[in-house]
């Protein structure tokens, strides 16, 4: 594949990427001014993902960064997840049950733009996927490897990629996440048992 037609195929999943983010950040920002203020937490770090995507394609990302960005997410998933550890464990009160009411709410109005937005997710989450392991495998086993320049740059590349297909793999999994909790909250259950994956999750798959 020529450097333009991937160049293009970049900036096509990074405009994916920015879509899925709007509507991930808009769901999550409700769920932190009416359910719990660390959803807020992860919206942030989605945006501050989407950041790192759309910096690296243009080479601006630094390893210090992205140790900085990893940090954060993970420590999101820390909170959210003792909230809903403890939201599960509370004693039924009026409390949760006004809580549990605004959670139908939103499961109802929202689930099905979550539903909808998973597939697309998926399909930009694959076609980086094929991009990666494609364009990537081929560079690194090709003659171009001749000087410590030429590995430098191509290292850089590799991070690009992996930059964008991590911020996607994670957008993947917050999207099912948040179907799992609307469908739990329809059901009358506080939390489902699904775990909130963080963006370290991702270099487990």
């Amino acid at each position: 594949m020529g450097e333009n037609a991937l160049d293009l195929q970049v900036q096509e999943c990074l405009r994916e990427i920015q879509k899925i983010e709007k509507e991930l950040t808009s769901q999550l920002q409700i769920l932190s001014e009416t359910i719990d203020k660390n959803f807020g937490t992860i919206s942030t770090n989605i945006r501050e993902l989407t950041n790192l995507a759309t910096e690296s394609t243009i080479g601006l990302v630094t390893d210090k960064r992205r140790a900085q960005l990893a940090m954060a997410g993970a420590a999101a998933s820390v909170v959210v997840d003792v909230a809903g550890q403890t939201y599960a464990a509370y004693k039924h009160n009026q409390k949760l049950d006004k809580i549990m009411e605004q959670k139908r709410k939103i499961a109802e109005a929202k689930k099905d733009s979550i539903v909808r937005i998973i597939p697309i997710a998926t399909k930009v989450n694959e076609r980086l996927e094929k991009l990666l392991i494609n364009e990537a495998g081929k560079r690194y086993v090709s003659k171009e490897l001749k000087t410590s320049l030429t590995l430098s740059m191509l290292v850089d590349n590799m991070d690009k990629f992996l930059d964008m297909y991590r911020t996607s793999e994670y957008f993947v999994r917050i999207a099912n996440y948040l179907k799992d909790e609307y469908e739990a909250w329809n059901k009358g259950k506080q939390t489902s048992t699904t775990k909130r994956p963080d963006s370290l999750d991702v270099n487990k798959k």
